[in-house]
């Protein structure tokens, strides 16, 4: 039976108008016709620093990068997905307590290709409910 491991760490750090948050993890499919697993390295590192009250910046970069795999039969790749790499700039406002506008700008690299088609001009606004507490009695 195939399952998947996953070694995770995070990091945390918020001292004031400065923030910083990361995470690392480690991905393995443990398939039983492999001698090397396929494997998947992930993380992300992100900065944010808070301008007024109610507007932040941020930059966040992160990857995604696969591990040479080699299965009984002597086949091997040296990855089985091609690496990824991303870099977010954006900036967002709260409307609300519980409502924040954000605008951001993601530049997405993939081992291989070129071009500028992966990238993202994005335009979101979050929110958050309270529980309906009539709805789960």
């Amino acid at each position: 039976m195939a399952t998947w491991r996953l070694n995770r760490m995070s990091l945390s750090k918020q001292p004031g108008r400065l923030s910083a948050t990361g995470e690392l993890q480690n991905f393995r499919f443990d398939a039983p016709n492999f001698v090397a697993p396929p494997r998947i390295l992930a993380g992300y590192a992100e900065l944010k620093v808070r301008l007024t009250p109610r507007v932040y910046a941020a930059v966040r970069e992160g990857f995604m990068k696969t591990e040479p795999v080699l299965d009984t039969q002597g086949i091997a790749a040296p990855e089985f997905a091609p690496t990824l790499q991303t870099t977010e700039v954006g900036v967002g406002c709260w409307l609300h307590p519980r409502v924040l506008a954000k605008v951001s700008y993601e530049i997405a690299q993939t081992a291989g290709s070129t071009g500028s088609w992966g990238n993202v001009l994005g335009m979101q606004v979050v929110t958050s409910f309270r529980q309906l507490q009539w709805g789960w009695k």
